[in-house]
């Protein structure tokens, strides 16, 4: 067996793995007992050119809890020169496209976002971050995520936001 036929075994039975996960979630798509979601919001920061403006990110995950696979990647990047912030959500793949992704802070109305783009670590929905949104984040309490499984049966993962506003400070 040659390593793209491995590599794409790999990939199919990583695509399965979180198909599975997701399809297991039954009851409206609930996942809170599958989910686990990383403590805290992580910040880091990289420069192109050792004199270079940095660019930022902060990121939380959450992970199917039998696996360990990557259920959602949340990551706010603030690029180095016009240090606006960028919303990208990482998800698995194996999703019913159509759907996209939505987004909801606490109580506050759902905001729908389409799927940009797939790829073999998974697939990216993005938005850039408006002063509102952004203030609704900070003041939050958890960020849910909501998008479909290939039987479009509803998939919710819940990420807690503490922590968001002193990560967000890090990286602004």
């Amino acid at each position: 067996m040659n390593s793209l036929t491995t590599s794409l075994g790999l990939l199919g039975a990583l695509a399965a793995a979180c198909t599975g996960a997701l399809a297991q979630t039954g009851g409206g798509g609930q996942v809170p007992s599958e989910q686990t979601p990383v403590s805290g919001w992580r910040t880091s920061c990289a420069a192109a050119e050792r004199a270079g403006p940095l660019d930022c990110a902060l990121e939380q995950r959450a992970f199917v809890a039998q696996t360990g696979q990557l259920l959602v990647r949340v990551t706010v990047r603030v690029d180095g020169k016009e240090r606006k912030p960028a919303l990208m959500i990482q998800l698995p793949l194996g999703l019913h496209l159509p759907a996209g992704v939505e987004l909801r802070i606490d109580e506050h109305k759902p905001e729908p976002l389409g799927l940009q783009m797939c790829d073999a670590a998974g697939c990216y929905a993005g938005m850039a971050l408006s002063d509102a949104f952004l203030a609704r984040l900070n003041g939050g309490r958890q960020l849910l995520i909501s998008f479909e499984d290939p039987s479009k049966r509803r998939v919710n993962v819940t990420m807690p936001l503490q922590g968001f506003s002193e990560g967000l400070k890090k990286v602004r």
